[in-house]
């Protein structure tokens, strides 16, 4: 009995030190993208340790790809890919244009790696609804 209310009083303050801990990004919240397999309002995070010159390669890239121009969109997403390699959201975008070129296996590739380098529950959770849609 002892153990259970240590375990319980434990958990209780892991969950209060986690609600209390000042968060390390922003979410800036984007539109839909008509390529895109959310459903609803996606979010890219804005990390300290990312170049700033990539969040204006991401927006392009969304644009070309609702203008349906993937090639451009992929070009832009290659660019941030070669400025952040580990950023999950260029990953996520890039999963979008693949899966809006038809291109499934390489968009759940791309899916997959977003997944494995999520920063954040945010990014976790897009990555996730991506791959149950794709």
């Amino acid at each position: 009995m002892a153990t259970v209310k240590a375990a319980f009083v434990f958990l209780a303050c892991l969950f209060i030190w986690a609600c209390s801990s000042a968060p390390t990004h922003t979410l800036v919240a984007k539109q839909e993208s008509a390529h895109s397999p959310a459903k609803d309002q996606r979010y890219t995070t804005k990390q300290p340790n990312i170049p700033s010159a990539v969040y204006p390669l991401i927006d392009q890239a969304q644009q070309a790809r609702e203008q349906d121009q993937m090639g451009g969109a992929l070009s832009l997403l290659e660019r941030a890919q070669r400025l952040a390699p580990n950023f999950s959201v260029v990953y996520l975008e890039l999963g979008h244009t693949y899966l809006a070129l038809n291109n499934h296996q390489r968009a759940k590739h791309m899916y997959l790696r977003a997944l494995s380098l999520a920063a954040n529950s945010s990014e976790r959770r897009n990555a996730q609804l991506a791959l149950q849609e794709q």
